[in-house]
């Protein structure tokens, strides 16, 4: 039931007593009056009598003035925003002759109905306080004795904001005054919701001043009482208020109950002294029962508020003792105040502080404030000097994004002559600190790490508040105010500097940031909402979290001149907002009497706030009123000369309204034209509104392929609207350009409504034809209805069908619906056929009832081959009010159901169980779900919608989906069980297993916002459940991994502990050509960080690698590890084999580029130069149709590129190398003869991807080996720049029979070049004879020619000598000399000669040692014989025939 303030109570006693006492004595007054004099007197009495600047009172059809029945249709009490409480249909029943004995008797004081809509607003300076000077109780005296018999109101209703929650009463009582004595009674009942009652009956005697009170207060759960203090879980309560006795010695008892268990009870007495009336109060219980469970330990198990103090009869209040205790909280205070209640001592100590030292959790909205401990303290008037102080601190706050390690604030000053109302003067100054802040990003720039306080000022006794200054100084930000306090007005001057308005985001309620410096002079009146303010500021790279205004506000904002909102209107004075890209200006005055007021905005670029469309914008506005008497005239006129819209050119658009205001009625035209596309685009139509109407009329819209015309007209107090929409469209894409929307097709409709019997009328008729609107499309559609009650329960007669309809990634190929109209029923049915071979039939009527309407379905089926959904039973859904109940409602799926009974709205009761649920149903729809497997479960929801509680329990088996497939996990099974109420779900039981390893079980405590997450979890998880994160890569993570954990905090800051270990676990990754095996290790979780204690691992090709140290578990998951690496052979699987050892640091954020820095020591080292240098086969560009999922997903984990079927680049996070790598010596380079020992150092930098070496490698000592000659080096280096492929410098210097040879080995180690020279200068090939053979190439023999060839396949590699043999088979006179090799990749030199025209001879000697002779024989020109032998004893002969055709 409804408990009013005692404010309240006073308005809802002016509206009952406006109809009993009032009447006596304008009834005297009125005897001589006709009926209309008397009403126009009774009206213009009571209102004047009540009516007060601030408070209008309003009555209106009054009857029987001069009769003993007197009634009145309606009382209103208005303010500033019109009316806050309403009387409907009051009636005074009364006996007009008892007045001449000195009595008002009033048999009945009725009223139909009160409605409290709001709270008044409070007058502006007024101060609802009791008059200093204290008294004894007294019950008024009236001239009269009143007595009325009857006091009923069976219906007051409260809006939403009065006490924060709508409710309606049944109000009845009785009252009696004579004599200053006093009998009432009053009983309220709560009509909505869950019920309840109040009861008061008060009985004051004034002989002997004895009073007897009694109060009774009961509510089931979800009650006002329970609802207003936001108790935990809503309970039954019941308060009683008991006393009797003598005022000047009274007792009172108080207890209030929560589901029949006390929660706060205790006593108070008045006692009349001397010098007053002393009052003592004990009140304890546990109070903590009656808040949610996080603020539990701050009341603790009992709160206890004790006091004593003393109301002087010569005015003012001494509190000598007041103490609050309970759990985290104490406090003791002393107080006293003036003869006119002004404050001369205050002594006030509070602590908060968990006896335990955990941290407090404070009783503040939200649940995720929180602080170590915290002191307040006051001397105020407690020393013989006239200097006070208070000081506040504060250790270990958190909120909810922002925390502080200490915040202390310390004032003091002067306090003189606070006995004296006309000279008391007080003065303050004040210094402290907010430090150890941790917040987001952009807090943290503007405020840095403290945040300096700074206050001072003096109050003089009649006179306005000086404040000298008000400070607030961070980092980047500089906030202060200095100026005069009048009451709430301030006039003075604001300044805000700041290179981040972050901090200011949850009071504006969204993201900001950005720079400001502001400065604004002048006058503001917060409760009036006036202001008159001088502005002067910049703004820099201002966003406040919206796209469009983003974009308009980027880069420097300037901020000028005068604005103002006063009695006299708004006036504004060279008002000025601009930057590059718009300006908005404002000037002159607007007021009810007279306006002159003019504004201006331009846009450079229509993209700025949309990305369909481009183009200038000036926009210009006026306001003009001459005279109070004439129409205010508004001009509003915006232009785009040339721009875009979506892919059309615009020139020329015009949009213009032109309107005049009078005595409330706005006239006007809306004009418009544009070519769009070369198209002429117009509009026309003229707009009216008033108290009784609103009107559209002549509407004229038209452009190439679209035409819309009509005239609608609105009735303001039905809310009907009568009138005729045509629209005729053979192509809407010019239309919806305009409106910004991608749209085409063709649409033609005519939409007639009408009031029909006080309900909306309306007809419908539409054909569509491949109409598409963004991502929507219907190929085609006929519409035909005709429908009653549109804003009602709508019944319908008509028909609709639709074909090849796409919407959300749907496809619908038909669907056709009929609804037919029966009495105030429409019976309706449907049938549509998706494109995935579903098929959908649901029937059923729409009737009205009583406060809503019924649905009944007849049937619901939803059927794909043999999988299948229907409705098991017609069911019912009856809608009354915001009320929607259920009777069983249930559908067969498949061999499973699911069935819900209840009622949903304000007030939830709900219950729905699962039954064996097949998941693949959902494939009908979304086949891309790719889900499989059953669902069991039970949820019931109770409560009030706005908070609702629910149990459930669910199970799965066989779980299967698209989304997890890659993981390896599926199938899954799980159970869960556990509630859901204040926005906490708790999960008292949680399990699933799964394939690869996954089980896991938990239970916990998850609450939606702040603090209290508190859930452990336990059991093993497949790691391939990571692969997501390197799949980009190409990598794969293999093994389980087994935890124990829990989790704190909240969500948005989760505070994690436990341990989670790994053994066995590999790692392969491609890219890198790494293999990790036996991964073992462990993890401690502490807070936002796991700190791995242990961690190892083997490379495949020998050697491990070890790791410790801490990764954060926030989302940018930072990392600081050190990595320990152990003669750890690493391959690159192409040219590099190395073995290395050494100490690595990996830091930053896994989330973005993280850096591996640190030194390695390559123990040993071998570079291959390849034995060929054949290029690898140019990849065949394939392209892939209708792939199939598992050769999809293996081009994904390949990343080939869709063009060049080439490995695309890695994507996301990029790691970083900052590593120095030495290696003294045991750097062998070998291949091709080549064999050498280089030493050196590099430094690896750039990205994993993208390793950029720089150093150098130089020889130690190195040989060249070509045909048994030996040639040592001289000179080496290994140089790496930009990549892992080295460029190689060697150079070999001989002696020879009067010649010096020099053999240098120069490029790239995949791709090296071996060059000859000489002194004196020879031909390479003349220098490789001279070398090998120390002689020319003329004195060769055949097989040294060969084996000459041999050494140079060697040396070049075995794809051909090029230059170099082609000199040798010239030289030697054959007619072939190449370098082959054999199917087992051995280099031999084969060499052939014709001996007559059909016949050819052939050798081949292998670097193997093995030769072989071949011989063709001609015989005709498609027959020839073959025939080959070889030194290892094989031979062959054969006839072959060749035809070419």
């Amino acid at each position: 039931m409804a408990k009013l303030s005692a404010t309240n109570r006073r308005r809802l006693m002016i509206a009952a007593l406006l109809l009993a006492p009032a009447a006596v004595p304008v009834a005297l007054v009125a005897q001589d009056m006709n009926n209309e004099e008397q009403k126009d007197f009774l009206t213009g009495f009571v209102e004047g009598q009540l009516s007060t600047p601030e408070r209008q009172i309003r009555l209106s059809n009054i009857d029987g003035i001069l009769g003993s029945d007197v009634s009145i249709r309606e009382i209103t009490i208005s303010d500033a925003e019109g009316v806050w409480l309403r009387v409907n249909n009051a009636s005074l029943n009364w006996n007009q002759a008892a007045l001449f004995g000195g009595r008002l008797e009033v048999n009945s004081l009725r009223a139909e109905s009160i409605d409290y809509i709001r709270n008044a607003i409070p007058v502006e300076g007024a101060v609802d306080l009791p008059p200093p000077e204290a008294g004894s109780l007294e019950i008024p005296e009236f001239p009269v004795a009143i007595q009325i018999g009857e006091l009923a109101v069976p219906s007051v209703t409260f809006g939403e904001g009065v006490f924060g929650l709508g409710s309606e009463i049944a109000l009845n009582g009785s009252m009696t005054l004579e004599g200053g004595n006093l009998d009432a009674v009053l009983d309220i009942e709560r009509l909505d919701g869950p019920g309840g009652t109040l009861d008061l009956d008060v009985v004051y005697r004034r002989e002997g001043a004895t009073i007897d009170l009694g109060l009774s207060l009961v509510e089931p759960p979800n009650g006002v009482l329970a609802n207003l203090l936001n108790i935990q879980d809503r309970p039954a309560m019941t308060l009683t208020l008991d006393g009797e006795g003598p005022v000047a010695d009274l007792t009172t008892q108080m207890q209030l109950l929560a589901n029949d268990q006390t929660a706060l009870a205790g006593t108070a007495t008045i006692a009349q002294q001397a010098d007053g009336f002393a009052i003592n109060a004990n009140l304890g219980g546990p109070l903590s029962t009656l808040v949610a469970l996080p603020y539990r330990d701050f009341f603790g198990a009992e709160t206890r508020l004790t006091t004593s103090a003393l109301v002087k009869s010569a005015g003012g209040i001494d509190i000598s003792n007041l103490t609050l205790s309970g759990g985290q909280l104490g406090l003791t205070a002393r107080a006293q105040t003036t003869a006119d209640n002004f404050v001369s001592l205050l002594d006030l100590t509070a602590t908060i502080a968990d006896p335990d030292g955990d941290k407090v959790i404070l009783p503040v909205p939200g649940g995720s404030s929180q602080v170590q401990g915290g002191q307040l303290r006051v001397a105020f008037g407690t020393e013989a000097s006239d200097q006070w102080q208070a000081r506040i601190d504060v250790e270990g706050l958190e909120t909810d994004g922002f925390d502080a390690q200490t915040f202390g604030l310390g004032i003091g000053g002067v306090a003189r002559n606070l006995d004296d109302p006309a000279s008391r003067m007080v003065t303050f100054n004040g210094d402290g600190a907010l430090s150890g802040i941790a917040a987001d990003p952009g807090v943290e720039a503007a405020l840095g790490n403290s945040v300096g306080l700074g206050i001072a000022g003096l109050w003089t006794a009649g006179e306005p508040i000086e404040l000298a200054e008000l400070r607030v100084v961070g980092q980047a930000l500089t906030a202060a105010m200095a100026g005069e306090i009048d009451g709430t007005d301030f006039d003075g001057q604001v300044r805000l500097a700041t290179d981040s308005i972050a901090p200011f985001s949850a009071l504006a309620g969204r993201s900001l940031s950005g720079g400001l410096e502001l400065t604004a002079d002048g006058q503001i009146f917060p409760l009036t909402g006036g202001f008159d303010l001088v502005f002067d500021g910049t703004g820099t790279d201002l966003r406040i979290d919206d796209a469009a205004a983003d974009a308009l506000l980027a880069g420097r904002v300037d901020l000028s001149g005068r604005l103002a909102r006063t009695e006299a209107g708004i006036s504004a004075d060279d008002f000025l907002i601009a930057n590059d890209q718009v300006q908005f200006s404002a000037d002159g005055v607007y007021a009810s009497d007279a306006a002159d007021f003019n504004i201006t905005l331009d846009l450079t670029d229509l993209a700025l706030i949309s990305e369909e469309a481009s183009g200038a914008l000036a926009v210009r506005g006026s306001a003009r009123l001459t005279a109070p008497e004439d129409p205010l005239v508004l001009v509003l006129d915006g232009q785009v000369p040339s721009g875009t819209l979506g892919d059309y050119t615009l020139r020329d658009a015009k949009l213009g309204v032109a309107a005049t205001l009078l005595d409330g009625a706005i006239n006007g035209d809306v004009t418009g034209a544009a070519m769009l596309d070369g198209y002429r685009a117009t509009l026309d139509t003229n707009f009216e509104t008033d108290a009784e109407l609103q009107r559209l009329s002549g509407i004229a819209f038209e452009i190439a392929g679209t035409r819309i015309s009509g005239d609608l007209t609105r009735m303001v107090e039905s809310g009907l609207v009568d009138g005729r929409l045509d629209v005729a469209a053979n192509d809407v894409s010019l239309a919806a350009a305009l409106l910004l929307t991608d749209a085409s097709g063709a649409v033609n409709a005519a939409i007639e409504l009408s009031p029909q019997d006080g309900e909306q009328g309306a007809g419908v008729t539409a054909n569509i034809a491949e109409l598409r609107i963004n991502d929507i499309s219907v190929g085609r559609a006929d519409i035909t209805a005709g429908i009653s009650d549109l804003f009602g329960v709508p019944v319908v007669n008509g028909t609709a069908t639709a074909g090849n309809v796409v919407a959300g990634g749907v496809v619908v190929d038909t669907l056709s619906a009929r609804a037919r109209q029966s009495g105030d029923t429409t019976s309706f049915d449907a049938q549509a056929n998706l494109a995935t071979g579903t098929d959908l039939d649901l029937a059923g009527a729409l009737s009205p009832v009583d406060g809503g309407y019924r649905l009944a379905l007849d049937r619901v089926n939803l059927e794909q081959g043999s999988l299948a959904a229907r409705l098991a039973n017609p069911a019912v859904l009856m809608v009354q009010g915001e009320s929607i109940s259920l009777d069983a409602l249930r559908f067969n799926v498949g061999s499973g159901s699911i069935t819900a009974t209840g009622t949903a709205g304000q007030a939830l009761d709900m219950v729905v169980d699962i039954a064996e649920l097949p998941l693949s149903i959902a494939n009908a729809v979304a086949p891309d779900l790719g889900l499989s497997g059953t669902l069991n479960g039970r949820a019931v929801v109770s409560g009030p919608a706005d908070d609702p509680q629910m149990s459930f329990e669910v199970r799965g088996g066989g779980i299967g989906a698209s989304a997890i497939a890659p993981f390896g996990i599926a199938p899954l099974t799980f159970n869960a069980s556990g509630s859901f109420a204040d926005e906490v779900v708790t999960l008292d039981s949680l399990s699933a297993n799964g394939s690869g390893g996954l089980a896991v079980s938990g239970s916990g405590r998850v609450p939606l916002a702040g603090n209290g997450l508190s859930v452990a979890f336990n059991g093993s998880a497949p790691l391939s459940l990571a692969n997501r994160f390197v799949a980009d890569r190409g990598a794969r993570v293999s093994g389980t991994v087994n935890f124990d954990a829990r989790v704190g905090g909240s969500l948005t800051s989760p505070q994690f502990t436990g341990s989670a270990s790994t053994s066995g676990a590999d790692y392969v990754d491609p890219e890198l050509n790494l293999r990790l095996t036996g991964i073992a290790g462990r993890v401690a979780l502490s807070g936002t960080n796991a700190n791995i204690e242990s961690l190892t691992a083997n490379l495949a090709t020998g050697g491990n690698v070890s790791a410790s140290g801490t990764v954060g578990l926030t989302p940018a998951l930072p990392v600081n590890l050190a990595v320990q690496i152990n003669s750890a052979r690493y391959a690159d699987g192409d040219l590099f084999v190395a073995t290395l050892s050494g100490g690595l640091n990996l830091t930053g954020n896994l989330t973005g580029a993280p850096l591996l820095a640190g030194n390695v020591l390559i123990e040993q080292a071998n570079i291959t130069v390849p034995e060929g240098l054949g290029g690898g086969a140019q990849l065949i560009d394939v392209e892939h149709r209708r792939t199939p999922a598992d050769v999809q997903q293996t081009l994904d984990r390949a990343r080939i590129n869709e063009r060049t079927g080439v490995a695309a680049g890695s994507g996301g996070p990029q790691l970083q190398l900052d590593i120095n790598v030495n290696a003294p010596n045991q750097i062998f380079i070998r291949g091709r003869g080549l064999d050498a020992e280089v030493g050196g150092s590099v430094r690896l930098t750039g990205s994993i991807s993208n390793v950029q070496p720089v150093g150098a490698f130089n020889l130690l000592r190195g040989r060249l080996s070509i045909l048994g000659q030996r040639v040592i080096f001289e000179t080496g280096t290994v140089t790496l720049v930009g990549d892992l492929d080295p460029q190689l410098n060697f150079v070999a210097r001989t002696e020879g029979d009067g010649i010096t040879v020099f053999v240098t080995l120069s490029g790239r180690a995949s791709a090296p070049d071996i060059s000859f020279s000489s002194n004196p200068t020879l031909p390479q090939d003349e220098v490789l004879s001279r070398l090998i053979f120390n002689r020319s190439m003329g004195e060769l023999s055949p097989i040294q020619l060969a084996q000459l060839a041999a050494a140079a396949a060697e040396l070049v590699g075995g794809g051909g000598g090029g230059g170099l043999v082609e000199s040798l088979r010239g030289a030697a006179g054959l007619a072939d000399l190449d370098v082959v090799t054999d199917d087992d990749g051995n280099v031999g030199v084969q060499a052939g000669t014709y001996i007559q025209d059909n016949v050819y001879l052939g050798a081949t000697v292998g670097a193997n040692g093995q030769s072989k002779v071949t011989i063709n024989l001609d015989v005709t020109e498609d027959l020839t014989v073959r025939g080959s032998a070889g030194q290892d004893g094989n031979s062959t002969l054969g006839v072959f025939f060749e035809k070419d055709y």
